[in-house]
């Protein structure tokens, strides 16, 4: 981002309107995905981890977290 914006320093005044928006557009649009970047890292991180653990009830039934679907064990005995 900082390389891009050297160049457009050095370009100033021989650059056209046209390729000095693109370039400002550019920058913009860098800056915005740097910003966003941990909280999608963050995101990427989380999902990885819930397959993990998804995987785990495939590969290891004994250890891997389960749900439980009926919690009133009384109305099966009866």
């Amino acid at each position: 981002i900082d390389a891009i914006d050297a160049i457009g320093e050095k370009t100033n005044g021989n650059l056209s309107e046209l390729e000095v928006n693109l370039l400002r557009g550019t920058l913009s649009e860098l800056r915005m995905i740097f910003v966003k970047a941990p909280e999608q890292q963050a995101a990427i991180e989380a999902e990885m981890k819930r397959q993990e653990e998804l995987q785990k009830t495939f590969t290891d039934p004994a250890t891997a977290p389960s749900e439980i679907v009926h919690t009133d064990a009384t109305s099966e005995e009866e």
